[in-house]
């Protein structure tokens, strides 16, 4: 996270993506998460949280309680199992949660984060399966991790309504510019061909990555960035269809129309 967003596509605030940039203090929150399973099918669980503020040059600055991810964003498990431990210090907040259990299948869902009241939360699912046999015993175990507010995830939501508003941005397009609009009809096309289906086609090829590393990480904000370049795109094509207007004046109506949408957008999807 970081508190001096770098401008872009008034779009991109329904992913509520903050860049750092230069002076900029950085959220690192490192989550380190431990299962020792035993040979009667028990296991010990640890999962560590370490919140720290820092600087573009990694110094540490102090934490301000009311801006503390770990207090505002995240649920800590619960039960007769599980011990918590929460440490505060000046420039750093740490989280401990502990558990002995009888099979991981208990562990259930003990890293949960929402970044808002009504949004879904990233939270993980345990499974776990144990053959014994005489001479000895094997299990299997997977663990999932869904963070329905990744990055990606946003992107594909973000693709997905838009893909479905072609009519409603030709409206507020014709409103904005009244008499010197060009037909709906092109406007739609516009719309479909120079910015929602170039944009669906990029997110549905990285959708597609069998993972999401450091190149997927890369790629995901080069194609935040590429929003605005569509923008640009969509400009010209609209341009192009109206010969008799001032070309800054669509460029003008386009920004006003890309904004009132993209609020619109987050309210469909905050609810």
């Amino acid at each position: 996270m970081s508190r001096c967003p770098a401008p872009r596509s008034g779009l991109l605030l329904v992913l509520g993506v903050a860049l750092a940039s230069g002076g900029c203090i950085e959220e690192r929150l490192l989550v380190e998460v431990t299962t020792v399973v035993r040979a009667d099918g028990s296991c010990s669980r640890r999962v560590e949280y370490r919140l720290e503020h820092v600087e573009k040059d990694g110094t540490r600055v102090p934490l301000d309680p009311e801006k503390d991810a770990l207090r505002l964003f995240h649920r800590f498990p619960q039960g007769e199992a599980w011990t918590v431990r929460d440490e505060v210090a000046s420039d750093s907040h740490t989280v401990v949660a502990e558990a002995a259990l009888s099979s991981p299948n208990e562990i259930g869902s003990d890293y949960w984060r929402a970044l808002a009241p009504r949004a879904s939360p990233a939270h993980n699912r345990v499974s776990f399966a144990m053959d014994r046999g005489e001479d000895a015993a094997v299990y299997e175990y997977a663990e999932t991790f869904v963070d329905p507010a990744s990055p990606l995830a946003g992107l594909k939501m973000l693709s997905q309504l838009l893909s479905r508003r072609e009519n409603d941005f030709a409206s507020a397009l014709a409103r904005k510019l009244g008499r010197t609009a060009p037909p709906r009809g092109d406007t739609r096309r516009a719309y479909r061909e120079h910015f929602a289906r170039p944009f669906a086609v990029a997110v549905a090829s990285l959708a597609k990555r069998p993972f999401y590393g450091p190149r997927e990480r890369q790629e995901t904000d080069d194609l935040m960035d590429r929003l605005t370049d569509l923008q640009k795109d969509l400009a010209e094509a609209l341009a192009a269809q109206t010969p008799g207007a001032d070309p800054d004046a669509v460029s003008k109506a386009l920004d006003e129309t890309i904004e009132s949408f993209a609020e619109s957008l987050d309210r469909e999807v905050t609810g």
